[in-house]
C-alpha cells in the first residue's frame, strides 16, 4: 500500500512540472466563450404579477412571473405538469373591481377557487373548477418570449351557470380593478405558498391604491396571515371577500355577511364587548364546526377598539377615522339597526352620507370623536373619559454593596417632564429584588427557601413609596431622580422601614426592577366616574442593561446579568403594552421572571377548602406552576388542538388560579363558595406561527444545552386542620377581606401537609408545548435520576436541533 501510494506521488510530481513548463510562453489569443451552466431552481417561491386586461367581452388575462426564493426562473409549465403546483388546477387566480378608484371593492369578478357559487354569496364565475385536470390546466397558461407566462380565465365551465344566467360580469372598463393570485409549490417536500396581487384599470390609467389595512399590519400577531389552506395577503381577499357576500345559514355556522370590513371586525370583535349593548351578548360568528371565533380577544391589554394597531401604513389607514360606515361601524357595534334607528341616537340611517356629520375624526360634535372613543382614553362601558398619562421610571443604578443598606437610584418622567415624586406622589412605586441571576429562585438568592417573607422564594419587594411614604425618597438634585433605601414598610402611621437583608446573597448577583402607577378619574356625564390606572411604559433599555432590570454583585465587584432570553419589545408587538398585577404595572419578561420563578408553585391563588366539596375527604390540591417559561408556553398554545392519540382534541383549557378573595360570592357568576377560587381560563390560540420561536425568543434565548437552571418544583397540599376547627370553610384563617394564610410558607405548615416533586428543566420547558401522551413518555423514558438526555438528539447542531426544527413557515 505505502509503495503505491509512494508511486503515485511521484507521478504527481511529475506532472506538476509539466504543468509548470507549460505555463510559460504567449497566452494566445481568447477563445470562444463557453456553453454558460444552467442555475437550477432551489427552494421556495415567488410570483409577481406583471400585468392583467379585463375586457369588456372575451376572457381576462393575467401576465406573470414564477421565480423560486432567490428569484431563479422556474419552468412553471414543468413544475405544473410534474403536481409541484397541486394535483389538480394549480395556481388560483381572482379579479374585483371598485366602483369608486380606491375604495372598497365591492364586485366580484372572476374568481378560480372554488367549484360553484353557493346560494347566498356574491355572484361571480368559477372559471376553473376544482376537479380540472393539470393538462387542462396546462392548456390555459402560455409562456412568453421574456419567461413570463400568461393565464387566461376561461369564459365558460362546465355544469356552472352561463351568460344567460347572469354570468360572467362584465368588466367595467374604466373602474379600478383588483387581480390577485394564490399559488403553492412543493419543493424537497415543503410547500411554499405565496400571494401577490394587482391593480389597474382596464381602459388605462392612473390608478388609487387602495389599502386600509396592510400584510404587514396583521402579520404583527399573525406572523404570515394564511387562510383557507394557503391564501395569503388582504388584496387576495378582497377579491372574494366583497360587500353582499353571506354565509349560508346552517348547522355549524351562522348567517354572517362575508365582506371583508365585516367578517375581520366581527372576528377580531369575538367576546369582547366593544359598548354597553354588547356587555353579555357575544357575537357568535362560526364558520363551521372547527371555526368558531366568538371566543377570539385581542391580545391584552390591547383591545378591539385600538383601531390604529391594523389600520397602520396604508394609503387609505385613516378610512376607520375619516369614513365611517355602517358596515364598517356596525360590525363591531351591532347592537345598533341602523334600519330602524335603535341604538342609534341619529335615528334611522338609509346610507352612509350623513355619517362623518356626526362623527367627526378628531373633534367632538354631536357625537364624541371617533379618535377619542377607539383609544385606551375612553371605557365604554362607563362611558368615561380619560385624558391619559405617559409616565417612566428608569433605574439609573443601584448599590448593594452593603448588604444591609442597599440603594437604587431611579428617574421619573410624566408626560416628558421630570417629576418630583416627593411633591407630587405616585399612587404606586415599588422595587423588587430577585437573584441569583444563574436562575431566580436558586440558593443562596435574597430569600432562600419558601415562606421567608414571601410565599415565592427568590425575590422580595420593597415596600410602596407613594403618598405620604414618598418621604423616604431622597432628591439627588437632578431634576426627577432619587435615590430609595431597600426596606419594607409597615402599615403603622408613620410606617416602621425595616432594612432588606441580602446578606444570604452576599456575592451573588441580583436583578433589581420598578412597577409604577398613577390613577386618574376619569370625566363622565354623570359621576362618580371611573378611574384607571396608568402605569409606567416597559423599562427602556440602558447603559448596562439592555432589558431595564439593573444587575448588581451584592457586596460588591462585577455583577453577572441573567441570561437574555425575551425581551418587551417582542411582547408589544402584539400585546402592544404588556402588563400585569396592581395596574398593569408589572412589565417585561425579565421583571416577571423575578416572582415567575422555577420555584413558585401558585399555592396562594387556587381553592383552600378544609374538606373535599365532593367526597368530604381533606381537601388535596397540586397546583399548576407559574414559573414564566413553562406558563407562557401554556397559555400560548391555548386551546390547539392536538392530533388524535394525543391529549383530548381539543386540548384541554390550560387554567391558572386567579384570586387571593376567599370570600363566599353569591352573586359571582357562577356563585363561588367559601375557599373557592374560580381558575382563569386560557382557551385561546396563538394567532401566529407557535413554531417559530424567534416569535417571542431573542436569537439565543431557547435551545439546548440549557443554562443551568433549577429544575421546576410542584407540590401537593393536603389540608390538615380538622373540618369544624373554627368558623370557616377555608384551610387556615381567614381575614375579613377574604386572604388566608398562603400553604407554601412558614405560617402555612401549621395547616398544610406538603409533598414536593422536581420537574427536569427539559420537560418544564419544552414540555410545556411537547405535552401530548407520547411526547410526555418520551421524556420521562429519557430521564434517568432526574438527569434529562435531551442534549444527544436535540443538541446544538444535532440532527434534532430545536434551532433548526423551530424555524418559521415558509
Amino acid at each position: 500500500m505505502s509503495g503505491s501510494m509512494l508511486k503515485r506521488s511521484a507521478a504527481l510530481v511529475l506532472a506538476g512540472a509539466f504543468v509548470l513548463i507549460g505555463c510559460e510562453g504567449d497566452e494566445g489569443p481568447p477563445g470562444p466563450p463557453g456553453t454558460s451552466v444552467p442555475v437550477v431552481p432551489g427552494a421556495g417561491l415567488q410570483v409577481d404579477i406583471l400585468s392583467a386586461t379585463a375586457p369588456a367581452t372575451g376572457p381576462a388575462t393575467v401576465t406573470f412571473t414564477v421565480k423560486d426564493g432567490a428569484g431563479t426562473p422556474i419552468d412553471f409549465l414543468a413544475e405544473l405538469a410534474a403536481g409541484k403546483f397541486g394535483a389538480t388546477r394549480g395556481p388560483r387566480f381572482s379579479m374585483a373591481q371598485a366602483s369608486v378608484a380606491g375604495g372598497t371593492y365591492d364586485q366580484a369578478l372572476y374568481e378560480t377557487a372554488n367549484a360553484g357559487a353557493p346560494s347566498g354569496k356574491q355572484t361571480r364565475p368559477t372559471s376553473v373548477p376544482a376537479s380540472i385536470s393539470l393538462a387542462e390546466a396546462a392548456a390555459l397558461y402560455t409562456q412568453n418570449a421574456d419567461g413570463s407566462y400568461t393565464f387566461t380565465f376561461p369564459t365558460a365551465a362546465p355544469a356552472l351557470p352561463t351568460l344567460a344566467d347572469g354570468f360572467p360580469l362584465a368588466p367595467v372598463q374604466n373602474a379600478q380593478t383588483l387581480v390577485g393570485v394564490q399559488a403553492a409549490r412543493t419543493f424537497d417536500g415543503v410547500q411554499y405558498p405565496v400571494g401577490d396581487s394587482l391593480e389597474f384599470i382596464p381602459a388605462g390609467g392612473t390608478v388609487t391604491p387602495h389599502q386600509v389595512v396592510t400584510d404587514a399590519a396583521c402579520n404583527k400577531c399573525h406572523k404570515q396571515l394564511t387562510a383557507h389552506g394557503t391564501r395569503r395577503t388582504v388584496n387576495l381577499c378582497l377579491t372574494c371577500h366583497t360587500p353582499g357576500w353571506v354565509q349560508n345559514p346552517g348547522t355549524n355556522n351562522t348567517a354572517n355577511a362575508i365582506d371583508f370590513r365585516v367578517m375581520v371586525h366581527q372576528i377580531h370583535r369575538g367576546q369582547q364587548p366593544t359598548d354597553v349593548q354588547n356587555v353579555d351578548n357575544p357575537w357568535v360568528y362560526k364558520w363551521s364546526v372547527n371555526n368558531d371565533f366568538s371566543t377570539v380577544a385581542f391580545a391584552p391589554p390591547n383591545t378591539v377598539r385600538n383601531c390604529v394597531f391594523c389600520h397602520e401604513g396604508g394609503a387609505q389607514s385613516d378610512n376607520w377615522k375619516t369614513k365611517p360606515s355602517r358596515a364598517a361601524c356596525g360590525s363591531c357595534h351591532y347592537a345598533v339597526n341602523f334600519a330602524t334607528g335603535a341604538g342609534h341616537l341619529g335615528g334611522p340611517a338609509a346610507d352612509d352620507n350623513n355619517c362623518a356629520g356626526c362623527h367627526q375624526p378628531e373633534t367632538d360634535g354631536a357625537a364624541p370623536s371617533i379618535t377619542k372613543v377607539h383609544s385606551f382614553l375612553y371605557d365604554a362601558l362607563t362611558n368615561t373619559t380619560f385624558v391619559g398619562a405617559d409616565l417612566g421610571v428608569v433605574i439609573d443604578s443601584v448599590d448593594v454593596t452593603t448588604p444591609t443598606a442597599g440603594t437604587v437610584t431611579f428617574t421619573v418622567a410624566l408626560n416628558g417632564a421630570p417629576l418630583d415624586v416627593k411633591a407630587t406622589p405616585l399612587n404606586n412605586l415599588r422595587f423588587t429584588i430577585a437573584g441569583p441571576t444563574t436562575d431566580y429562585g436558586g440558593p443562596r438568592g435574597p430569600v432562600e427557601g419558601s415562606g421567608v417573607l414571601n410565599h415565592a422564594p427568590g425575590y422580595i419587594q420593597t415596600g410602596s413609596f407613594a403618598g405620604t411614604n414618598s418621604s423616604f425618597l431622597t432628591a439627588t438634585g437632578t431634576p426627577g431622580q432619587f435615590t430609595a433605601p431597600f426596606v419594607t414598610l409597615s402599615s403603622a402611621t408613620p410606617p416602621v422601614a425595616t432594612p432588606i437583608d441580602l446578606t444570604p446573597a452576599n456575592g451573588q448577583t441580583v436583578g433589581v426592577g420598578v412597577e409604577a402607577y398613577i390613577i386618574e378619574e376619569g370625566t363622565c356625564p354623570a359621576p362618580p366616574c371611573a378611574e384607571r390606572e396608568w402605569a409606567q411604559r416597559p423599562l427602556p433599555p440602558t447603559a448596562t442593561s439592555p432589558t431595564g432590570v439593573i444587575y448588581a454583585r451584592v457586596g460588591g465587584g462585577n455583577a453577572v446579568p441573567r441570561r437574555l432570553i425575551t425581551d418587551a419589545a417582542k411582547c408589544n408587538v402584539c400585546h402592544e403594552d404588556l402588563g400585569f398585577h396592581g395596574g398593569e404595572a408589572r412589565k417585561g419578561p425579565d421583571y416577571c421572571a423575578m416572582c415567575h420563578n422555577s420555584q413558585n408553585v401558585n399555592d396562594e391563588r387556587t381553592s383552600q377548602f378544609e374538606v373535599d366539596p365532593d367526597t368530604g375527604a381533606p381537601f388535596s390540591k397540586t397546583p399548576g406552576t407559574v414559573q414564566l417559561s413553562r406558563m407562557i408556553h401554556k397559555v400560548h398554545k391555548g386551546g390547539e388542538a392536538v392530533p388524535a392519540g394525543s391529549p383530548p382534541t381539543p386540548r384541554p383549557t390550560y387554567t391558572l388560579g386567579a384570586t387571593r378573595n376567599f370570600n363566599a360570592d353569591p352573586d359571582a357568576d357562577p356563585p363561588r363558595a367559601e375557599g373557592e377560587a374560580p381558575p382563569a381560563e386560557f382557551g385561546h390560540q396563538f394567532p401566529g406561527d407557535i413554531k417559530d420561536c424567534q416569535t417571542c425568543h431573542l436569537p439565543g434565548g431557547y435551545g439546548l444545552p440549557e443554562a443551568n437552571v433549577l429544575p421546576t418544583r410542584f407540590v401537593t397540599f393536603t389540608c390538615t386542620e380538622a373540618a369544624g376547627a373554627d368558623a370557616n370553610a377555608v384551610c387556615g384563617t381567614l381575614s375579613a377581606s377574604g386572604g388566608v394564610v398562603a400553604p407554601d410558607t412558614l405560617a402555612g405548615d401549621a395547616f398544610w401537609a406538603k409533598e414536593e416533586t422536581l420537574m427536569g428543566a427539559g420537560q418544564a420547558h419544552c414540555g410545556s408545548c411537547h405535552d401530548s401522551t407520547a411526547a410526555v413518555a418520551h421524556i420521562s423514558q429519557n430521564t434517568i435520576d432526574g438527569v434529562e438526555s435531551c442534549e444527544v438528539c436535540h443538541g446544538d447542531g444535532r440532527f434534532m436541533d430545536p434551532i433548526e426544527i423551530h424555524l418559521p413557515r415558509p
